[in-house]
């Protein structure tokens, strides 16, 4: 990521009244949900045009993510030309439903199609998914997909959608979208390795949004629980060809594929392997329940990592 923000700034150098320089630089800590950081970009954006609608709409996002309704009521405040301040508020009260903050929600679920198609953002879509929509919303991210909507392009990395990974409808979609054989020719071609010139196969802004996406799928979604899951399965996911998903954790993760899942797996065994209420399960079963899918490998692996058996240590750090 520090090489990446390096080269905004270097664009930023060249350009310092660019509003769409600092939107960029702030998507890169949005996609890393870093939302203060991307806040930061968001303002800087504004100073240069006040009137800059991508970065009013991300501010208004960064708000409600960081659950700060003050900062988000003041802001729509200081920007009346903000699309849909009622739905923001609205989208708020749906996500934060215990905050004591007086907002109608009555006339929503009636206006959440108006204009859809003009906005900037899909408040929209969020709304229903918050609604507790999610058909009407998967019904809306299908069609938005299929007409390459630009505010929904990304939508595998969009943390308002979160709701709806869990869908097999949803992860249907990531995969026909973003499948190799669904890209434009050139696209889906499959180098091995970075060129012989060095070249990368990635963009230093394109690393950065595969590993926050990366670790979104990981740590929120926990898909290394399966343990069906391989390189060809995780790339489809991201998007991402699975050559190019190779290179990534080798180049900037320093692992190949299975150790880097194997890592994950490692973490939530030895969660469960000291916990009181695990104490009638096997080690072995544990581990399966952590997505090992072989006695052997769970075994090298623990081994390896911890240098003792996975007893010794069950032993040396149950309480």
């Amino acid at each position: 990521m520090k090489s990446t923000i390096a080269h905004t700034r270097n664009i930023l150098t060249l350009n310092p009244l660019s509003p769409n320089h600092y939107y960029t630089k702030g998507v890169i800590h949005y996609l890393s949900r870093d939302y203060p950081t991307a806040l930061e970009s968001m303002k800087a954006a504004l100073r240069v045009d006040p009137n800059f609608g991508f970065a009013i709409e991300m501010s208004l996002a960064c708000y409600i993510l960081l659950k700060d309704y003050e900062k988000l009521d003041g802001f729509l405040r200081e920007h009346p030309e903000a699309e849909r301040p009622e739905e923001c508020r609205a989208l708020y009260k749906l996500m934060y439903p215990d905050e004591d903050i007086d907002i109608g929600l009555s006339a929503i679920p009636s206006r959440v199609h108006e204009g859809a198609d003009s906005t900037l953002f899909p408040w929209h879509l969020f709304l229903q998914v918050y609604l507790g929509h999610h058909e009407l919303a998967l019904d809306a991210l299908e069609e938005g997909v299929r007409r390459r909507m630009g505010p929904i392009i990304n939508f595998r990395n969009i943390p308002f959608l979160q709701p709806l990974h869990r869908y097999e409808r949803f992860r249907r979609l990531v995969e026909s979208t973003f499948s190799p054989d669904a890209l434009p020719d050139g696209a889906a071609e499959a180098p091995m390795d970075a060129d012989s010139s060095g070249k990368s196969l990635l963009s230093e802004q394109e690393v950065q949004q595969f590993l926050a996406a990366l670790s979104g799928l990981l740590d929120e979604e926990q898909l290394f629980l399966d343990p069906n899951l391989s390189l060809k399965t995780l790339a489809a996911q991201l998007g991402l060809h699975p050559n190019k998903l190779s290179w990534l954790l080798n180049e900037h993760v320093g692992k190949n594929f299975n150790e880097f899942i194997n890592t994950y797996r490692l973490e939530v065994f030895k969660a469960k392997a000291i916990d009181p209420a695990n104490s009638h399960l096997t080690l072995l079963a544990l581990a399966y329940e952590s997505g090992f899918n072989s006695k052997t490998v769970f075994n090298d692996f623990f081994k390896k990592k911890e240098a003792m058996t996975p007893r010794a240590w069950v032993k040396a750090n149950r309480r």
